[in-house]
């Protein structure tokens, strides 16, 4: 089995960042890249470290888009009238 690991998150510092103005849905996308190819699409697990946000209900997800044996993207997402302001945490890769 093959294991890669490695952190994520970004914030409102960064001018692709758009979750702490507005409303409706919005997204930032942050490319992961392995480093080295993995012998197979993986499976890629997402976990919070921290979320910044208003106090409004917090409407946050994370999710793992375009996974390929090289990379994959990570989704933050917010919707509706929610604000954050920054968000991360680890992912990990796994492959057998």
């Amino acid at each position: 089995m093959k294991i890669k690991s490695g952190k994520f998150g970004s914030g409102a510092i960064d001018p692709h960042w758009q979750l702490n103005d507005g409303t409706g849905d919005r997204a930032f996308i942050q490319h992961i890249d392995f480093g080295e190819d993995l012998s197979e699409v993986p499976t890629i697990v997402l976990a919070f470290t921290y979320l910044e946000c208003d106090f409004k209900p917090v409407r946050v997800a994370v999710e793992p888009k375009n996974v390929n044996i090289q990379s994959f993207d990570v989704e933050i997402r917010t919707w509706s009238d929610s604000h954050v302001s920054s968000c991360g945490g680890f992912w990990t890769a796994y492959a057998s």
